[in-house]
């Protein structure tokens, strides 16, 4: 892939696409090489159909007289932009163009071509010309044009019906010649996989296929008919039980290995229809781990499709009986295997993945698999670092294992696995298993807070930085501290300073964020410190300083302090968040916007602030009581609550505060669209701590509110039961047993004391031990604050767009017509895809800024001539359009805004815009004049 410059990075698209144009007419073929494979970075970046359509008329016009070179790289550029072939708006010239090649005299230029055609074959899948052309290409004297006209019959197949059943016979006619060489033959079962289109048609395929099977003598032959034979069942669901028991004859009379690999591999692939298994085809599989040789990679293959069955609970669902007999032949062999071989990486992974799938339904199965793994567990520290470097993927599959069951509800029964865990990492074990198991242990819902343990682990610590551990495993150990302390000392903060010298700046950076990640924000503001001299550029400075300031503020907020010093602290950490955002707004580059590291700090801001004015107004019924005509304001208001004074009215002030407060997460929580999960579960828990403690306020200070409270209702948060899910992050538990603490409080307590007209004491001591209670709990930033795994987002283009930054001049007696297309960019090579884009909405809004006429009016905003519409559209290949008709009546300056928001594939809504906005003049029309 050719590289991108800042220049072409600076410039639109059309003029892009000229300055490519002069590479291809270039009589140099350097430059026009350039030319060409420059395209597919202008199809991501531009995919509108225009652009693309001309551009690929343009590459047709080089591929047709252009080198057999250009083509081949012309060749590439469409393979790479497949999913912009059906943006291309003159098919037939387009096609045209290429299709002229075909009657070339040169073999090698009628080959590329049909590769070409091949690979357009999604837009002329039904072109008969082409079917024609690919067909004589079969019988080319030419090996390579044969093969190209092959990989192009198999691409048309696939994606037309009337080849595919046409074009069989021909193929048929050529695996029985004895002249057509052996790769020939693999590289045309390639067209019969796509057979499976007509019923007839696929089962007179399988049954020459398998007279072909018994003649042959290849060994490349047989696992390629196998192949072709698994995925004509698999496609078009027909003898599947017959193709089973062909793959296990198979494995048990062919002695070539490859073979029997081959018939391992498709028979995993038809595991994933459990159901059509047959009680015989089960019964026949487990012979052949009877039968099975002695070689650990072919039972590794037979234990995988045993894998593969039991995850589907509809295996023998007529046969329970032989279900029963067929489990416990499965449990005693994995059993076996985990206990006496170790050294079998990989078959000892498959059979505990097994015994993991059957203990999900037997708590029987799952005591039996307990003490297994338990034994593997305490023999794990003879794991050496080459046997991990060999089987890093089969020892990760083990860990996972071992999360799933200590996961389980029956926690007698899984206690024995986390102690056996904990005690061989705080034994003397290679540094890479030391990682694996901090992993494992962070994964399982352990409960913070066992001393003896963090003391032990804190020795752990110590030696493993004495002794120069790698830092990846020690991150892992140190995340396993964060995770399992409840709030490190200030003494023991600066001891993980003095572990720390001599280790990497990224490596402390690591150790920021799982810091911040578990409340330790001392620990972090002092690694912060450490930090600042040695940042590379300002950004990054200014970056590292405001993550300093907010872990300074957060720092402010522990258990112990009196109400007083807990002011004080808050007032500070306040003014610490100030300087935070300053910070950050000048760590902001093009690249990283930080949009929601702002946005969490500025709400986190608002929380303390909120919670200051809630102190103050609570001082009020000390400092300013009910005045004497209090009684006449609340009678004439009707409004008991109002004897009471200036103190009512504040903490109504507060209550809607708090209210805003929890809008503002629910709205920041739907403009996160790229944020993992737990970082939403998160900002779900802050908004409803805001909503419960704004009722908190409500259940005092008002007296004619409605009855459906948020906290009376029958959720896992608000109800008397508390029900922390095996899923939720550890970091979230102890804000999700303080809501559920106040909700409890307000229905018990504070409902019952507001009966009173009067606000006494009771109320406002409760009020402020909520507020320390929320409070005292540590901030645990989630993971979007510093990464973001996915990175989705939609670009939008409108036209028409006004020249010179003027305005578009239209008609006021004609409708406005605005095109809007837009393009779904899911970010580089390595994010992820959390959730998908099904559906977008689009919104356009028109406002008339200033009226044609008087003076006076041109100041002043009119309510008239405003439209909103939506519409719907769903993309295709990341790509949408759509158009809208605008009425624009009265003349004068109208404001066209157009938004965008995301609709997920579970139809959840995300306000994710963007918002695009032009400006339209509307005129009389001078005819009418």
């Amino acid at each position: 892939m050719a590289t991108t410059s800042d220049h072409e990075l600076s410039i639109d698209a059309n003029s892009l696409l000229s300055e490519l144009d002069k590479g291809l007419r270039s009589n140099r073929m350097g430059e026009e090489c350039e030319a060409i494979v420059r395209f597919p970075w202008l199809f991501t970046r531009y995919p509108f159909p225009i652009l693309i359509n001309s551009a690929c008329l343009k590459l047709a016009e080089v591929f047709r007289n252009g080198s057999n070179f250009s083509r081949l790289l012309i060749l590439k550029v469409i393979q790479e932009s497949d999913k912009h072939l059906d943006k291309i708006l003159n098919v037939d010239e387009f096609v045209r163009r290429i299709f002229s090649v075909t009657y070339s005299n040169d073999p090698i230029a009628r080959a590329i071509t049909l590769r070409t055609l091949g690979s357009i074959s999604v837009i002329v899948a039904e072109r008969k010309n082409i079917h024609h052309s690919i067909r004589n290409a079969l019988e080319s004297q030419d090996e390579v044009e044969v093969i190209a006209a092959i990989e192009a019959s198999a691409a048309f197949a696939k994606r037309s019906v009337d080849f595919a059943i046409n074009i069989y016979p021909k193929v048929m006619t050529m695996l029985s010649q004895q002249s057509t060489p052996t790769d020939t033959k693999i590289n045309l079962l390639q067209v019969l996989h796509h057979s499976h289109y007509n019923t007839s048609t696929a089962i007179e395929v399988r049954q020459r296929l398998i007279q072909y099977l018994s003649t042959s003598f290849s060994e490349k032959f047989v696992c390629a008919i196998l192949n072709t034979l698994t995925y004509i069942s698999f496609s078009s669901l027909i003898q599947i039980p017959q193709q089973i028991q062909l793959l296990l004859s198979h494995f048990n009379e062919d002695r070539r290995k490859k073979v029997k690999i081959s018939a391992l591999r498709e028979l995993r692939l038809l595991a994933k229809n459990t159901h059509v298994w047959t009680k015989d085809n089960v019964k026949s599989l487990l012979e052949c781990v009877d039968r099975c040789p002695k070689d650990d990679s072919l039972l590794s293959g037979i234990m995988s499709i045993l894998m593969e069955l039991v995850k589907c609970p509809c295996l023998l669902a007529g046969e329970i009986d032989y279900l029963n007999e067929f489990e416990t032949k499965i449990v005693s062999f994995c059993i076996n295997v985990i206990c006496n071989d170790y050294r079998n990486i990989l078959l000892l992974s498959v059979c505990l993945c097994i015994l993991t799938e059957l203990s999900l339904h037997s708590t029987k199965i799952l005591k039996e698999t307990v003490k297994t793994v338990e034994k593997f567990i305490n023999s794990s520290m003879q794991i050496t670092e080459s046997m991990l470097a060999k089987n890093t993927s089969e020892y990760k599959v083990i860990c996972k294992c071992i999360v799933t069951l200590c996961n389980r509800d029956e926690n007698e029964v899984v206690e024995p696995l986390k102690k056996c865990l904990k005690k061989v990492l705080l034994s003397e074990i290679s540094s890479q298993w030391m990682g694996f198991v901090c992993e494992t242990l962070c994964a399982i819902q352990n409960d913070s807070g066992d001393v003896q343990f963090v003391n032990e682990l804190n020795a752990k610590v110590k030696k493993c930085c004495e002794d120069e551990c790698s830092e990846d495993s020690l991150t892992k150990l140190f995340t396993l501290y964060f995770q399992t302390c409840n709030r490190l000392e200030i003494e023991c903060s600066q001891d993980f300073l003095n572990y720390l010298n001599g280790k990497s700046h990224w490596f402390c950076y690591r150790l920021i964020r799982q810091a911040m990640r578990y409340g330790h924000h001392h620990v972090a503001h002092l690694l912060c410190e450490k930090l600042l001299s040695t940042a590379s550029s300002e950004n990054i400075h200014f970056w590292i300083l405001s993550v300093s300031k907010a872990c300074k503020a957060e720092s402010y907020l522990k258990i112990g302090l009196s109400d007083k010093e807990l002011e004080q602290r808050i007032i500070d950490a306040t003014s610490l968040y100030v300087e935070s955002l300053s910070a950050l707004k000048a760590g902001v580059t093009p690249s990283n916007p930080l949009i929601f590291t702002y946005e969490y700090s500025k709400l986190r801001f608002k929380l303390l602030h909120t919670h200051i004015l809630l102190r103050q107004a609570c001082k009020l019924v000390r400092t300013s009581p009910a005045p004497a005509i209090a009684s006449s304001a609340a009678l004439s208001s009707r409004d008991d609550l109002m004897k009471c004074g200036v103190i009512v009215t504040q903490m109504r002030k507060c209550a809607k505060e708090f209210r805003s407060l929890a809008d503002g997460y629910s709205d920041f929580y739907q403009t996160s669209f790229n944020a993992d999960n737990d970082t939403l579960a998160h900002l779900q828990l802050l908004q409803h701590s805001c909503t419960i403690f704004a009722e908190a306020i409500e259940s005092v200070f008002q007296s004619n509110r409605l009855s459906g409270l948020f906290v009376n209702k029958d959720t896992h948060l608000e109800s008397n039961r508390l029900d922390l899910s095996l899923l939720t992050p550890p970091e979230h538990k102890k804000l999700i047993n303080v809501c559920h603490r106040i909700s409890r409080i307000v229905r018990e307590e504070l409902s019952t004391l507001s009966g009173d007209s009067v606000i006494g004491a009771n109320q406002i001591t409760t009020l402020l031990s909520m507020s320390r209670e929320l409070l005292s709990i540590p901030l645990c930033t989630p993971r979007l604050f510093f990464q973001s795994v996915q990175a989705t987002c939609i670009k939008l283009a409108i036209s028409p767009q006004p020249k010179s930054q003027e305005f578009i001049i239209t008609s006021c007696n004609t409708n406005f017509a605005l095109k809007v297309e837009g393009v779904v960019v899911n970010g580089g090579q390595g994010c992820k895809v959390i959730r998908k884009v099904a559906k977008v909405i689009l919104t356009v809004t028109t406002c008339l800024v200033t009226k044609s006429g008087n003076s006076d009016q041109l100041t002043k905003p009119i309510n008239d001539g405003n439209v909103q519409l939506m519409s719907l559209v769903v993309p295709h290949n990341d790509y949408f359009q759509e158009q809208f008709l605008l009425p624009l009546l009265p003349t004068g300056v109208y404001m066209i805004n157009v938004e965008a928001s995301i609709i997920d594939e579970n139809e959840a809504q995300w306000k994710t815009g963007p918002n695009v906005s032009i400006s339209i003049k509307v005129v009389e029309d001078s005819t009418l004049k």
